[in-house]
């Protein structure tokens, strides 16, 4: 538009932006990282995406963020970025300030006005289409036109776990202990992306069961860090149970005692085998170079009591997975629980209390399996058991993920982590994308 504004378009007319700062040259920077995730992510989030991104890098120079959208309905999302707040002032105001203004469009129009003073009118004219036009001083205004996403009809689910049943079904390989559908968190409802993550898993198991032997076990993973608990076991568990063929189900909380006991156990192993020397400390946590010069996160916070985070936990996890029955029975002795202590755990969150009794209950219940739960001092009964566990685990026998094709790149440091490791086990890590509709099979 000018020396400062550009305005820009996709050849699908999935989104308008407009984007005014001291340098084009930042602004088209900017532009580039929004095109860059509409693979993984839809105009709105990826702007949100970018807004986190430029207040956590915190660059020098101004920028002006107007994105228009018709993902169902017309909508404008604005912010603005600017590297020196004024100091002291009214908090709110700040807040307001720096926070997104996210609004539909009239159908009437409305005027809005671009950092750099450039008048910008938005509209619905006309059902599935928004009107983009940046007025200039004595030249003819641009015009752009934003269509509507539902055009775009998302990927069939049914045919993606089609493909991803015959993908798994052509492997080679030894027989399959295991499948993890999706990532899942408490503190949040259930999606789009796990009702994919469900169908395809439904649909290697399903393909799995019409083979040999072994019955592959369904591993449901979820992540119970989170501050509320929106999202209750019993129901993740009769959504699964709904959905997938008859197969044993576990319900696996990230903050497991067991499988941090089982880090611990792999950490020794990792020294053992003369690998300390490629981990680092940074702050709480532990990285390590797996070969390619890079360090990545071992572990999220040695010293958190209930640490969820780090490929040394992926690890401790899959060799869990390889035989849980013995692991459980082994702590419902040891400890004399009643239960196993997964169930245990689901049983504090399924009761809804208040949340400082359900945080309360939980540290409670991890006092108990405090003593071998430190990751630099692996408990002699606990090592007993994992190297027992692998020592017979069938050789090459598979764990198989499926995940959003985001993890693409952590199942492969998992991978590489466990042959560092010398693990019996194979990780296939089954990946789709709910926006372009593919799956694709790696390990």
């Amino acid at each position: 538009m000018d020396r400062r504004t550009i305005l820009i378009s996709p050849p699908d007319r999935g989104y308008a932006v407009v984007l005014a700062g001291e340098r084009l040259r930042f602004a088209r920077r900017i532009a580039a990282l929004l095109h860059d995730l509409r693979p993984y992510l839809t105009p709105s989030d990826a702007a949100w995406a970018l807004w986190a991104h430029i207040h956590q890098e915190q660059p020098g120079e101004t920028l002006d963020f107007l994105l228009v959208t018709h993902d169902g309905a017309p909508q404008r999302m604005r912010w603005a970025y600017r590297p020196r707040p004024h100091p002291g002032g009214d908090p709110v105001r700040l807040c307001r300030d720096r926070l997104p203004s996210v609004d539909p469009v009239p159908a009437h129009g409305e005027i809005l006005v671009s950092g750099a003073g450039d008048p910008v009118t938005v509209r619905a004219a006309a059902p599935g289409i928004v009107e983009v036009v940046a007025e200039r001083a004595a030249e003819t205004p641009l015009r752009a036109l934003v269509y509507s996403a539902q055009a775009a009809q998302p990927p069939d689910t049914r045919r993606l776990a089609q493909r991803a049943a015959g993908l798994v079904a052509a492997r080679r390989g030894r027989a399959v202990a295991s499948v993890a559908s999706g990532q899942v968190r408490l503190d949040r409802a259930l999606g789009p992306d796990q009702e994919t993550a469900t169908a395809i898993g439904g649909a290697v198991l399903r393909r799995l069961l019409t083979g040999a032997p072994p019955v592959p076990l369904m591993a449901a993973q979820m992540d119970d860090d989170g501050p509320l608990v929106r999202l209750l076991p019993r129901d993740y568990r009769a959504f699964l149970q709904l959905r997938l063929p008859r197969s044993p189900l576990i319900l696996i909380p990230r903050s497991s005692p067991l499988v941090r006991s089982i880090a611990a156990v792999l950490y020794d192993r990792l020294l053992a085998l003369d690998l300390g020397h490629r981990v680092q400390r940074h702050g709480g946590g532990l990285f390590m170079d797996l070969g390619d010069g890079c360090f990545r996160e071992l572990v999220g916070n040695v010293r958190s009591a209930r640490n969820t985070g780090g490929l040394l936990l992926e690890a401790a996890l899959l060799t869990y997975r390889t035989d849980p029955a013995r692991f459980d029975a082994y702590f419902q002795d040891r400890f004399g629980q009643p239960g196993d202590p997964h169930r245990a755990i689901t049983d504090i969150l399924d009761e809804g209390r208040d949340h400082r009794e359900t945080e309360r209950r939980l540290a409670a219940l991890e006092r108990t399996f405090a003593p071998v739960t430190a990751l630099e001092s692996a408990d002699p009964g606990v090592l007993a058991l994992v190297q027992d566990v692998l020592a017979k685990a069938d050789p090459g026998v598979i764990h198989i993920n499926v995940l959003d094709d985001y993890y693409a790149a952590q199942q492969q440091r998992v991978r590489a982590l466990t042959l560092l490791l010398r693990l019996p086990f194979r990780l296939l890590s089954l990946h789709y994308s709910t926006v372009t509709g593919h799956v694709f099979l790696h390990g």
